[in-house]
């Protein structure tokens, strides 16, 4: 086994926090995925993966070598795509949540374009997951964990829900300080599935529903964050919705203890070896383009709320 196969089981390894998922997408045995790390932890003279009977997950040092990784892989498969004699051209089709492909997607994408101008760009913009083979489509953003465990997958970072009002709402209404202060308080919120209107929050070590009196209802984010903007209600949203109106001060941060867990963003792609240039160029840009993105919104949210005078 190579040493960029090695790389490359480690980082699924990473990605599915799973041997045996890891396995099953890169189409190896389960046998050859353990062997392979224990082969990397003795070359590098460190434990790289915890694990337990329940649950497996990177150490320090894994994390840090997967990282790297992700990078000496990108870099190998974008060599690869430029020693290629044809020209990019044809059709590359991507799909990602409507908020986030239109602030921050669609502007990379004019810049590939800029890069390969024979390439035609299609943007499917969609909170759903949609089926990549049904759709014909080259790679998509995913937020969250991967259902789908044959996807071939690169990590680009992660967002988490925060819990956000305006300045005005705050003066008025006065700033929470747990979540259960927001029985009382007018909220800002999408449609619920099954049972009432709740947000949950992780308290105390567990997963604690917290009962809501909306002011508003709707599906589409920008409706909730302009209602949120004037002062109408509380809202809980992804931290890439909110980072713009924090750094200008149109809304501030609140419950800041009691954010979700880190949810992971990456992108997809089919399995194989042998996708088209044109969809590993696309792929490769986007992973160079996208991390720094999600690192800079993440640093963009402060460490606490505001204090209201």
């Amino acid at each position: 086994m190579d040493r960029l196969d090695e790389l490359e089981i480690l980082n699924a390894i990473v990605a599915a926090g799973s041997l045996r998922q890891a396995a099953i997408r890169l189409r190896r045995s389960p046998a050859s995925v353990t062997r392979a790390l224990a082969q990397m932890e003795e070359r590098f003279g460190a434990r790289l993966i915890e694990r337990t009977t329940r649950r497996i997950a990177p150490t320090e040092a894994g994390r840090r070598l997967a990282d790297q990784a992700r990078d000496v892989l990108d870099g190998y498969r974008a060599l690869a795509a430029r020693t290629e004699p044809v020209a990019l051209r044809g059709t590359v089709r991507v799909t990602a949540p409507p908020y986030f492909g239109r602030h921050f997607l669609a502007p990379e994408m004019e810049r590939f374009q800029m890069i390969w101008p024979e390439v035609q760009v299609e943007l499917l913009l969609d909170d759903r997951y949609i089926d990549l083979i049904d759709h014909k489509l080259d790679a998509a953003l995913r937020i969250g964990s991967l259902a789908d465990s044959s996807l071939r997958s690169r990590a680009l970072g992660h967002i988490r829900w925060i819990t956000v009002c305006s300045p005005d709402l705050a003066r008025e209404q006065g700033v929470p300080d747990h979540p259960a202060a927001l029985v009382d308080l007018p909220v800002v919120m999408e449609p619920w599935s099954s049972g009432g209107p709740e947000w949950r929050f992780p308290i105390d070590g567990k997963d604690v529903p917290v009962p809501l009196k909306p002011r508003l209802v709707s599906n589409d984010i920008d409706v909730q964050l302009d209602a949120v903007r004037r002062g109408r209600g509380v809202a809980r949203v992804y931290s890439y919705h909110a980072a713009a109106d924090l750094a200008s001060g149109a809304l501030i941060r609140v419950l800041p203890g009691f954010d979700s867990a880190d949810i992971p963003v990456q992108l997809v792609t089919l399995p194989g070896r042998h996708a088209p240039a044109r969809t590993r160029a696309v792929t490769d840009h986007l992973t160079r383009a996208m991390r720094p993105v999600f690192t800079r919104l993440e640093a963009a949210i402060p460490d606490a709320g505001y204090p209201i005078e």
